[in-house]
């Protein structure tokens, strides 16, 4: 196996271990990918390294859906059809990748850079932020960075609301809930009465 390789195979499934059992231990990593924990060092430095690149995996995976619908609001988009297609993103994004979401917003352990890299990733001065802001000062037709600023955190907050509650109740309870059209409607109903 080339170094590119098992650094993919190491990567690969530190993911699949936290997505499927809410963490890992080295011991199981290495066990799982048959390679010895000196090449886990060696690619990644250490286990806090390794979990530190499979949170911003995660965190780029859920800006790229994000982007995604943004730019289809940007090409005319309905904004009913826009936040009801980001309600349904943000789930879906959720339900696929929730065992990595938990380990995200439960590490306890590694409160302080879990907290700082979304804090980072949705919040502060970067090409993310810069392009949500410029949509939400288009829908909200304010120019006061204040105002957008005070928009975006509504939007973000009733947008990651479905996340949340979806991780909290695991896959029975609300996920049925957020399956239900009528639901979803009242919800993206909701979300507009905070936006305008």
């Amino acid at each position: 196996m080339g170094k590119e390789h098992i650094k993919d195979v190491i990567l690969a499934k530190a993911r699949e271990l936290i997505k499927e059992q809410g963490g890992f231990t080295i011991k199981e990593l290495t066990d799982a990918t048959h390679v010895n924990i000196a090449a886990v060092n060696y690619h990644f430095g250490s286990k806090d390294q390794l979990t530190k690149v499979i949170i911003d995996d995660v965190i780029n995976d859920l800006k790229t859906v994000l982007t995604f619908y943004m730019y289809k609001l940007e090409r005319g988009m309905k904004i009913d059809d826009f936040l009801k297609d980001i309600v349904n993103g943000i789930y879906d994004f959720t339900v696929k990748n929730a065992g990595l979401l938990k380990y995200l917003f439960y590490s306890f352990d590694r409160e302080e850079l879990t907290t700082s890299e979304l804090i980072n990733a949705f919040f502060s001065d970067n090409e993310f932020t810069k392009l949500v802001y410029h949509h939400v000062a288009k829908l909200v037709d304010s120019d006061n960075p204040k105002e957008i600023l005070a928009r975006y955190t509504i939007f973000f907050a009733t947008g990651a609301a479905p996340m949340l509650l979806q991780l909290m109740q695991g896959k029975k309870g609300l996920s049925a809930t957020f399956n239900d059209e009528e639901f979803k409607n009242y919800y993206v109903e909701q979300m507009m009465k905070l936006l305008n």
